[in-house]
């Protein structure tokens, strides 16, 4: 017989935390799914997903700053649109406050299509709004875009897995989930 209580709790082990911060409304919602998909209560690390609600890119950087500066996060994840034009001060992989920024080209709805690998529109060099249209068509209706369970049809846990070899933006996001 073990002479181990089993009701008794486990001591508590310090958890890594992230976190990741949408652009916008859409960006946000996909990164709740992702986080569905891929962080388990168990897991050894906190992910907490903030949306920035839009603006420039200066604006969503102070916003994710801002969060850095509310809590301790070992580290912060901003996916944001190219197209309007980044600032020049920004680091291109990660800054001294631990910001990692990964480029949704030209906007969350190219990069949504590049991991479903959608024939006839490569998205890197398409322009924003005939990505939204070829997105909003054929995958999920623009007015379900904010609700993350509208997600779950075509991007499944098995389908993001494969993708994110041949996608280097999934692969950084879902590294830090990791």
């Amino acid at each position: 017989m073990s002479r181990t209580d089993p009701n008794k709790r486990k001591p508590c082990s310090a958890k890594r935390t992230a976190l990741l911060v949408g652009e916008g409304e859409t960006e946000y919602a996909f990164l709740c799914h992702l986080k569905r998909c891929f962080v388990e209560r168990e897991s050894g690390i906190f992910v907490k997903v903030e949306p920035a609600h839009g603006g420039s890119p200066e604006t969503v950087i102070r916003t994710a700053r801002k969060l850095l500066d509310q809590r301790a996060y070992d580290r912060c994840l901003i996916l944001m649109d190219t197209d309007l034009p980044w600032p020049k001060a920004r680091p291109h992989k990660v800054d001294r406050t631990r910001i990692t920024y990964v480029a949704a080209k030209p906007c969350v709805e190219g990069l949504l299509l590049a991991i479903l690998q959608h024939k006839g529109i490569v998205p890197a060099s398409s322009m924003a709004a005939q990505c939204k249209k070829v997105f909003y068509d054929n995958y999920i209706a623009e007015k379900k875009r904010t609700d993350p369970k509208a997600y779950e049809k075509h991007f499944t846990r098995d389908v993001l897995n494969a993708r994110r070899k041949m996608c280097v933006e999934l692969d950084v996001i879902l590294g830090h989930m990791e």
